[in-house]
């Protein structure tokens, strides 16, 4: 057991104290003093010389001396030193703060440029690293604040909250494992074997919370398929075998409808090839009649045709001669037009090619408006000839390229004219040959005799033909009876019949389907529910479980304190557990939560809980109780105290030391 005491405390130029020793020669005291006499200074400042921070934990708190307008006092060296008696052993901590002042070059004069921070260790100079290391080694300062101040353990300042409280306490007392709690309540013992499988308790609380989630979802999404399922039972009851029977006797009567509705398809084929037969004969027929009709006039039938034939393409001739002769203009007019163009375009290249660059008199600054030097003014010169040569440059290749273009449309244009040219003497040679023959075909036409009339029925072939024709009309004017359309509707209703008859008995399987499916789903819903019976039954286990491991933490912990208890975890409605840690303070046998209990509840409720934590570090620590004069009775303390008393009589403070 480490057993630290507080031998001293002395403080220079620092937090109100000018040069002030408190020999508290390792044993317990008393301070007394009036509000803001420095009681709380000495506890912090003892915090202070060994980790650089007050009992709120801050680091840059004024520590200055200040004068009476609240402004800084400089030049002084504020200086804490305390020696503490380890198991015997002295040890001398020492921290000094200082004020870096440096010359200012330019004013001569000092001027304050910050802060340096001191160290000793028993009188020996040592770096801020290494003091650190010894505090450290001697105690952690979480710990030393927990040992040191009644309040610490149950404040709530950042990194150290309920969390940090209730590791410290499951550090104490340890945990409870799964299988003691199922041994302290026997009824528990179906349990061991989620334990025994792998499974945590833990892990088997979420298993078991989920199976119970998709069970009861599930068992309630099933009366719906149900009703789903019910909705494909027809209400009425159907006979589907009468159905099935009359469905057979219409299929019997389409059949037979099918079968005349064949025959009535062959008559109207072998009508229809009597008709094409007619249509060829007579073909035939009038063929030959025009065969014997150009016989008996061949000759003067030949002439009139040849006319005919030349005046179509004297007709034809004469139109391509016109359109030729109005291309030709056009395309005289297009080469003209264009021939002049390229006159104005040579004359705009000369106009622009003469152009000549004619430098400027001078230029002005564009900021000052002064003349520009000559350098500059040479330069600006340059640069303007430079555009000028390229402008014009541009615009004599673009005239050209005009030029160019112009010139070469005018080169197709007459080649196209020459062509024409061509075209239109040969087709004046054609019309001159084809008005020659015209002249001579209508002396021919005139000598001819006229027609004599022709004897069809004389010619064996035509009468062969005619014949036959004849017959075959006899056949078609032969009356017939056609009852396809009657077959045809006959065939629809009956069709129809059956199609609406299918669909009930589609019913059929769907319905036997649905009945199938809802025996299904009353099935899995008693499955789903003795499932579920079993899921709660373990559900009920593990909140007893959670009970009765909850009750053993808290007792186990609760067992090492005598006026402070700790609750360590909430049950709630669903059985599950919440982790908190709430003090409990026992206010005259009334347990009430530690901030709302008063002051010297507060205070003794720390003391039993560094007694406690002094046993489990292996540490003894100075303990500083500050507004001590709330306490009526103290819990019995095992390390050093040191008493923080509010006396309005005590102008300055005063130090009892107990023997």
């Amino acid at each position: 057991m480490k057993d630290i005491r507080l031998q001293s405390l002395s403080f220079k130029n620092i937090k109100g104290f000018e040069d002030y020793t408190i020999n508290f020669d390792s044993k317990n005291a008393d301070i007394f003093g009036r509000n803001a006499t420095g009681k709380s200074s000495t506890y912090d400042l003892f915090l202070w010389n060994l980790f650089g921070k007050d009992s709120f934990n801050r680091s840059d708190y004024q520590i200055k001396p200040q004068d009476q307008d609240g402004n800084e006092q400089h030049h002084l060296e504020c200086i804490v030193e305390c020696v503490l008696n380890i198991n015997g052993k002295p040890l001398k901590l020492k921290r000094q703060l200082s004020e870096k002042w440096s010359k200012n070059q330019k004013t001569k004069t000092l001027e304050f440029t910050g802060n340096q921070t001191k160290y000793w260790v028993n009188d020996v100079p040592t770096p801020a690293k290494d003091y650190a290391v010894e505090i450290n080694m001697l105690i952690k300062e979480n710990i030393f604040k927990l040992l040191t101040n009644p309040l610490f353990f149950n404040t709530n300042e950042k990194g150290f909250g309920w969390q940090e409280r209730r590791k410290i306490l499951f550090e104490i007392s340890g945990d409870v494992s799964d299988e003691q709690v199922i041994e302290a309540d026997k009824s528990l013992v179906d349990l061991l074997n989620i334990i025994n499988s792998g499974r945590t308790i833990d892990q088997h609380k979420l298993v078991v919370s989920e199976q119970i989630k998709n069970t009861k979802s599930s068992i309630e999404g099933i009366p719906s398929r149900i009703n789903e399922q019910q909705r494909n039972i027809p209400v009425d009851v159907v006979d589907y075998t009468a159905i099935e029977s009359t469905v057979a006797g219409h299929r019997i009567a389409l059949e037979a409808i099918e079968l005349e509705l064949a025959t009535n398809t062959q008559g109207a084929s072998l009508y229809r090839q009597k008709q094409q037969q007619a249509y060829k004969l007579q073909g035939e027929l009038d063929a030959r009649k025009k065969e014997l009709d150009a016989e008996s006039g061949a000759g003067l039938k030949r002439l009139v045709d040849e006319k005919a034939s030349l005046e179509n393409e004297n007709y034809t001739i004469s139109g391509e001669i016109k359109k030729l002769g109005a291309r030709s203009e056009f395309r005289l007019s297009d080469i003209n037009a264009i021939k002049k163009t390229i006159l104005d375009l040579r004359k705009e290249w000369a106009d622009e090619n003469a152009k000549q660059f004619i430098p400027p008199d001078g230029f002005n600054c564009p900021t000052c408006e002064q003349p520009l030097p000559e350098g500059k003014t040479q330069e600006k010169i340059d640069k303007l000839k430079e555009n000028f040569d390229k402008n014009k440059t541009q615009i004599l290749a673009s005239i050209r390229q005009k030029g160019k273009d112009k010139a070469d449309r005018a080169e197709v244009l007459n080649e196209e004219k020459e062509l024409d040219a061509t075209s239109l003497a040969t087709l004046e040679e054609s019309l001159k040959r084809i008005n020659t023959r015209l002249a001579e075909l209508e002396t021919e036409i005139a000598q001819q005799q006229n027609p004599v009339e022709v004897n069809y029925e004389a010619d064996e072939r035509y009468s062969t033909i005619s014949v036959e024709l004849q017959l075959v009309k006899t056949e078609l004017d032969k009356p017939i009876e056609d009852t396809t359309t009657e077959l045809l509707a006959q065939k629809r209703e009956v069709t129809e019949q059956i199609e609406t008859l299918n669909k009930t008995l589609n019913q059929k399987e769907v319905v036997e389907k649905a009945k199938i499916r809802i025996d299904e789903l009353k099935a899995e819903e008693s499955t789903l529910a003795a499932e579920l019976n079993n899921w709660e039954h373990q559900d009920f286990l593990l909140k007893q479980f959670t009970k009765t491991k909850v009750k053993m933490l808290e007792d186990a912990i609760n067992s090492r304190f005598t006026t402070v208890k700790f609750k360590l975890f909430d049950v709630l409605n669903d059985g599950s557990e919440k982790e908190i840690c709430r003090t409990l303070v026992n206010t005259n046998g009334v347990l009430v939560e530690f901030d709302g209990a008063n002051n010297g509840g507060k205070i003794n409720a720390g003391i039993d809980i560094i007694n406690l934590l002094s046993e489990f570090y292996g540490v003894s620590c100075p303990i500083f109780v500050d507004n001590a004069e709330s306490v009526s009775s103290f819990t019995d303390i095992k390390p050093q105290v040191i008493k923080l008393i509010v006396s309005e009589s005590d102008e300055k403070l005063r130090v009892e030391v107990k023997e």
